[in-house]
């Protein structure tokens, strides 16, 4: 998927991607190999960045709970990293993949590395003071909801093929999403609508530049609908979305 912006004269390219797909890898080296933007910016932080592009990294395990100071924030990255592995080993490919593209292509055209995402102990521990328990029994079933209101249409194939279209007119993720933001609406703003925002502010000041006339952004597809949104909001509060605290939804 992809959407190309013009913004105040300058060329925005927003690639969505699957974090597990082959195609998403190549569409991002194609898109930066034409482009040859100033910047690239990546749905990471510097943490995870550090993490993807390490040659020592090595597989974490549960037992390092132990060792942490925030077992809480420890225990959603684990089960969320083995759940993404475990899928993109059935399609035979590393999660991330289209991140480390962008990173060497970025590199290969001279351009800057924009690292746009928000730090993930902030998201993760703004949403643990968020959830109640009530929220967290409820996550647990979504996966069951999902799939009966989806039926056969709920087809990771299906997924992945949409992903890679062109255009950012992705049926089956925005059935899933609705579906997501109608029953989880917590969650949601903090993993998906603020992390939007929070790309937005960073790609903004990019956009700022006068030696920037071109920026490649990319990102995981569910966040591309809030990013053409929310892209020449000026009105973003970036203090508000770095204090760790309990979020409360206006409606």
């Amino acid at each position: 998927m992809k959407k190309v912006m013009e913004i105040n004269k300058k060329r925005l390219i927003v690639v969505g991607t699957a974090h597990i797909s082959k195609k998403s890898k190549e569409q991002v080296k194609k898109t930066i190999e034409e482009e040859r933007p100033e910047v690239v910016g990546i749905e990471l932080d510097k943490q995870r960045f550090y993490s993807i592009m390490s040659k020592n990294r090595r597989e974490v395990k549960f037992s390092d709970i132990f060792r942490t100071r925030r077992p809480g924030v420890f225990f959603v990255q684990y089960f969320l990293a083995k759940y993404q592995k475990k899928i993109a080993g059935q399609f035979n490919i590393t999660p991330g993949a289209e991140m480390i593209q962008a990173i060497n292509s970025a590199k290969e055209v001279d351009a800057k590395i924009l690292l746009a995402d928000r730090d993930v102990n902030i998201t993760l521990s703004r949403l643990l003071k968020t959830l109640n328990f009530r929220d967290k029994w409820r996550i647990f079933f979504s996966g069951f909801k999902i799939k009966k209101e989806l039926g056969e249409d709920l087809d990771i194939n299906k997924i992945l093929s949409e992903v890679e279209k062109e255009d950012e007119d992705n049926t089956q993720i925005n059935k899933i999403m609705n579906i997501f933001m109608r029953e989880h609406k917590k969650i949601k703003r903090i993993l998906i609508d603020e992390r939007d925002l929070f790309i937005c502010y960073h790609v903004q000041k990019v956009l700022e530049d006068p030696k920037v006339n071109t920026i490649v952004l990319v990102v995981g597809a569910g966040h591309m609908p809030g990013i053409i949104k929310n892209i020449e909001n000026k009105n973003i509060n970036i203090k508000e979305l770095l204090v760790i605290k309990k979020v409360k939804l206006n409606s």
